[in-house]
């Protein structure tokens, strides 16, 4: 070969990192094992790469293609853990909208993203009805009936779980081709967003890894689970070379593209 820099990228020497594989690991060698615990509510990490799938299914199955976007308006509830991986398995672009908002804000973040899909924990399910009032297109709208959280009448066209149950576990996921493809979308004030693409988001998990460890040899906790984190950690490094930092775009409000 006289140019080795021409050498193609081929599944067996390339593979675009993504953060969906640290759920799709888990699920297979701790398949049994407690990921999720909200209230009386426990997912084992079988069951939580399940529930992902069938979302990302349920969310092609409405209509939603890579690309587009889907927002959710929830607290840290296990609906708002599954979006951070079934909406990237789908190809969708995932946008969490911060709870404190008002109305007039979460409007203006829904209208300039052009979200397709909304999925609203009950609990904001007022503030929520007044931001969509006021969109010319507004998104589908799913119902999130988190059981520890207030009742409230449902404002969507369909239930989270009947949503879910529509999907397929054994879904196909998509997996980024390029790791400058986008994964998530946030308004960090208005009118600023932050995008943020899939090597972007491992750099940041190597982050919060060395963070784990330094907090658990202040807490002296016990040597296997110091050990367990470290052989993690190793794992993630051994994939993970260059991280770059989220890219931040910045829209002026006469819709000037600030990059």
């Amino acid at each position: 070969m006289e140019d080795f820099n021409t050498l193609p990228k081929l599944a067996a020497n390339h593979v675009p990192l993504s953060p969906i594989s640290f759920l799709l690991r888990a699920a297979r060698i701790y398949p049994g094992r407690t990921a999720v615990i909200h209230g009386a509510r426990r997912f084992t990490y079988a069951e939580m790469a399940a529930r992902s799938r069938r979302l990302a299914s349920a969310l092609l199955q409405a209509g939603i293609a890579p690309g587009e976007v889907v927002a959710i308006l929830a607290p840290n509830i296990p609906e708002m853990l599954e979006a951070h991986y079934g909406v990237p398995m789908s190809g969708a672009i995932l946008l969490t909208i911060n709870i404190r908002l008002d109305a007039a804000a979460i409007g203006f973040i829904l209208r300039h993203s052009g979200a397709r899909l909304l999925l609203v924990d009950s609990e904001f399910a007022g503030v929520a009805v007044t931001a969509l009032a006021g969109l010319d297109t507004p998104p589908v709208v799913i119902d999130i009936a988190d059981p520890e959280g207030p009742a409230a009448a449902a404002i969507g066209a369909r239930d989270y779980e009947a949503f879910l149950a529509g999907g397929d576990p054994a879904q196909p996921i998509r997996t980024p081709e390029d790791e400058w493809e986008a994964i998530a979308l946030s308004y960090t004030c208005l009118p600023e967003i932050a995008l943020d693409f899939f090597r972007a988001c491992l750099g940041m998990l190597s982050s919060k890894f060395w963070s784990e460890i330094l907090a658990q040899i202040r807490q002296g906790l016990p040597r296997q689970y110091l050990l367990q984190t470290l052989r993690t950690l190793a794992i993630l490094l051994l994939c993970l070379f260059v991280t770059l930092p989220r890219k931040r775009i910045y829209f002026q409000r006469a819709n000037t593209l600030i990059v």
